[in-house]
């Protein structure tokens, strides 16, 4: 009896270290990981569209697409989904403002890093009697999805030197232009 205690004594110790190895190797090695750093710059247009499920159905929500140029070198595609609250805000010196939800997502898919982030911020529109309308976003930040394949946060900008959206069509923001993206990402 005291023998077939001491077998299920060891049986036992042999499945809690056969159960830790097993959960050290699910976990990621941190100690391999590197911080790369995000800086894209490029083109990209917002197209008005319908809001996707899950976002409030009155926002105004585009469609992000575009290809930017990583460190003068490396092509990174843009895609997203862009969401503004549809109630604008106007100053003379920022002209007229929309916020930009924090469910607006948009993914940076590179050879180095593939990011997808939601950010937030202000959009503003700069009416000019003289030459096209500039709509600005400056310093938005972002950080990673709970579902990115790397992690990372930074900050965002955009001109959109070419507004073809309307307010009667419910997409100001529409348009095409010049895109900023810096941060960092950690990858594996």
């Amino acid at each position: 009896m005291r023998r077939l205690g001491v077998v299920a004594a060891v049986l036992i110790a042999m499945f809690a270290i056969h159960s830790v190895a097993v959960a050290q190797e699910d976990e990621p090695d941190v100690a391999k990981s590197k911080k790369v750093a995000v800086h894209a710059v490029g083109t990209f247009t917002l197209t008005g569209e319908a809001c996707p499920t899950g976002f409030t159905a009155t926002d105004e929500c585009y469609a992000i697409a575009g290809t930017a140029v990583k460190d003068g070198k490396d092509s990174v595609t843009l895609t997203g989904t862009l969401d503004t609250n549809p109630t604008s805000t106007t100053s003379k010196s920022k002209g007229t403002c929309y916020t930009i939800e924090n469910d607006s997502t948009e993914t940076v898919d590179d050879t180095a890093y593939d990011v997808t982030f939601t950010f937030a911020g202000e959009a503003c529109i700069k009416e000019n009697a003289k030459k096209a309308d500039i709509e600005k976003v400056t310093g938005a930040s972002w950080a990673s999805t709970d579902t990115s394949t790397d992690a990372g946060k930074g900050k965002l900008s955009w001109d959109v030197d070419d507004v073809t959206g309307t307010i009667a069509d419910k997409d100001p923001l529409a348009g095409s232009g010049t895109i900023a993206i810096t941060g960092t990402a950690t990858v594996p």
